[in-house]
């Protein structure tokens, strides 16, 4: 470098140092504006909650919301074009963030705030009750937000579509720990009416589950438990979640009687206590963690000290959805004959279980012909049988199975010579009670004659014994 050179990249360096040095900062100072940069800006107003049509996502259009649901703390982001946190709002410091719900009690409802940011694309970014939830590899995601500030690189946030939160679920209390929410929306600066609405998704979904008594007398529900649900949910709505288990059972305490009339098995009583206790504090609601999977739900109650279990048709919750079971304890069964062609048309005599919410499954020979009957058991003595009934087959199931009588008492019907295979079938009862299923079943290997608790037609079981049954939800004895 030559003398000359050297001297003006001094005189340059002098200048440089010499002139003001534009720096982003959480206390609430945006980019340099156009007066000191020459950089274009513009204000924008965020909105972000359940006012109106401003969006907190909540369950059925915050039909089924209650208080403690919506955010107790809230933190925006705002990150430009070059991945740079341009701006940090840490909403719950502020004194118009008021966590009460509207008076109800717990989180704060909606929020909007007003920003000067500089023109161009924009990633927001908005979180809400992540404190006392960690991803799954352990790190705290409320201290995680805690450490982002303006200036630094998003990216080393570690915050993006391959973050999952563990167990979210079962850290809900409502008292110190809220439902997570996330939301990111991608925008460009200025936006046409100078207002960008976040909508808050909550990462659960949660069960309400109704029984009906049949079975004419009280009976007394003292535990419920639902399961299998996914260990861990993604941060963002469409993000990935890893590799899922799904192994998760909420397990609750309750004491309810239930008569004539239905009853909600969460929710308060009618001494303003929640309905459902969990590990010593009460719950109003059954949260579960958003699933996708491909297996029923099982839930089980203990009624009059006895186990009942069933399985649900469902076996997805999407995040910020509830899932409402409708249970039915009644005495209501399913017989299946199975005639194996092979051991010469003798009868395997296959009972469905006792289900909480009519969907029954049993498992029967491959390429069997089989016959169903359905009884409902009032005493220990007397049974109901069905009188009147109509069966349909769903269009999935039409190549696995064929019915000759959609009304026919007994149903008969072919399945096919495939196994591991399964078939569902639709049903209505219309006499001697009202009631609809359906019945799945599952062709397995043909086994050897001695495998087979081979029966004669009158000698099969009368169904009566201890007969206890339910709907909308299958529980069955365990």
């Amino acid at each position: 470098m030559t003398k000359k050179v050297r001297y003006m990249y001094e005189a340059v360096l002098t200048v440089c140092l010499s002139m003001p040095i534009g720096c982003v900062q959480e206390s609430g100072t945006e980019y340099p504006g156009s007066e000191t940069d020459g950089a274009a800006t513009a204000v924008v107003t965020l909105q972000v909650g359940a006012a109106g049509n401003v969006q907190t996502r909540a369950y059925g259009g915050d039909g089924a919301a209650i208080a403690g649901e919506f955010m107790n703390t809230l933190e925006l982001f705002i990150v430009d074009g070059q991945g740079v946190v341009e701006k940090v709002i840490r909403a719950t410091d502020d004194a118009n963030f008021v966590p009460e719900d509207n008076g109800r009690g717990g989180c704060e409802t909606d929020y909007s705030t007003t920003v000067t940011l500089r023109t161009g694309a924009k990633t927001i970014y908005a979180f809400a009750n992540l404190d006392g939830h960690a991803d799954v590899e352990g790190k705290n995601l409320g201290e995680v937000l805690g450490g982002i500030k303006e200036g630094s690189l998003w990216a080393d946030a570690g915050i993006n579509d391959g973050t999952a939160v563990a167990d979210p679920a079962s850290k809900i209390n409502l008292a110190d720990v809220f439902i997570p929410m996330a939301a990111r929306r991608e925008v460009s600066i200025p936006v046409s009416d100078g207002t960008v609405r976040l909508e808050l998704v909550r990462l659960v979904g949660k069960v309400r589950p109704r029984l009906t008594n049949d079975k004419g007398g009280d009976v007394r529900v003292t535990s419920l438990s639902i399961g299998d649900f996914a260990d861990r949910v993604a941060l963002f709505e469409g993000g990935s979640a890893g590799t899922v288990s799904f192994d998760r059972t909420r397990l609750f305490t309750l004491d309810r009687t239930v008569g004539a009339a239905p009853m909600d098995l969460y929710g308060t009583g009618d001494d303003g206590q929640a309905v459902l206790s969990s590990g010593g504090k009460g719950m109003p609601e059954i949260y579960v963690n958003e699933t996708d999977g491909s297996t029923p739900f099982r839930i089980t109650l203990t009624i009059d000290g006895d186990e009942m279990a069933g399985k649900t048709v469902a076996t997805a919750v999407p995040r910020n959805h509830y899932l409402p079971l409708a249970l039915n304890l009644s005495d209501f069964r399913l017989a299946v004959t199975a005639y194996v062609a092979p051991i010469g048309g003798y009868p395997v005599a296959v009972m469905t279980e006792p289900s909480l919410t009519d969907h029954y499954e049993v498992d029967v020979p491959e390429g069997c012909h089989f016959e169903v009957e359905g009884t409902f058991g009032r005493t220990e003595t007397a049974d109901m049988p069905v009188t009147s009934w109509a069966w349909t087959v769903p269009q999935a199931s039409a190549g696995l199975v064929a019915v000759e009588n959609e009304t026919a008492i007994p149903l008969v019907g072919w399945l096919t010579a495939l196994p591991g295979k399964q078939a569902t079938l639709e049903f209505s009862v219309a006499t001697p009670h009202v009631k609809k299923g359906t019945l799945t079943l599952t062709t397995v290997p043909l086994g050897d004659m001695d495998g087979y608790g081979l029966v004669n037609r009158r000698s099969l079981p009368g169904w009566t014994e201890n007969a206890q049954k339910y709907e909308r939800v299958n529980l069955s004895y365990n």
